[in-house]
């Protein structure tokens, strides 16, 4: 339980970090969001710190991945009201960052759906 609020507490830092972009806002996958999510968990890691540095490179970030705040906030509304929707996004991302917590380069195949919705 604590690791989810941990994953909302995040989400929320990012939200509220993103600037707003020029690009149209349409649906994002799910196996998007958990690469975006677990890039951010990373990106507060390292910058920590440097506040101004960790604004920055989420701005990259989310240019990376074609992602913008109206993006990630859509996402986040189609997924309120169905908890049993988030298990597999944060499974995912936490095996992800387990894995790489051990020092392992070898990605996780995803095991969330392939249709992206």
């Amino acid at each position: 339980m604590r690791l989810i609020f941990t994953f909302f507490g995040i989400l929320v830092s990012f939200l509220v970090g993103c600037s707003p972009s020029g690009q149209n806002s349409s649906e994002i996958s799910d196996q998007i969001f958990v690469e975006v999510l677990v890039s951010v968990v990373q990106l507060h890691k390292v910058y920590e710190e440097h506040p101004d540095s960790l604004t920055n490179a989420r701005e990259d970030l989310f240019e990376h991945y074609g992602v913008n705040r109206e993006m990630l906030e859509s996402y986040i509304r189609k997924m309120e009201g169905r908890p049993e929707a988030w298990e597999p996004i944060f499974s995912e991302a936490k095996a992800i960052l387990d894995l790489e917590s051990k020092g392992s380069s070898n990605q996780p195949r995803s095991r969330i759906g392939s249709s992206g919705k």
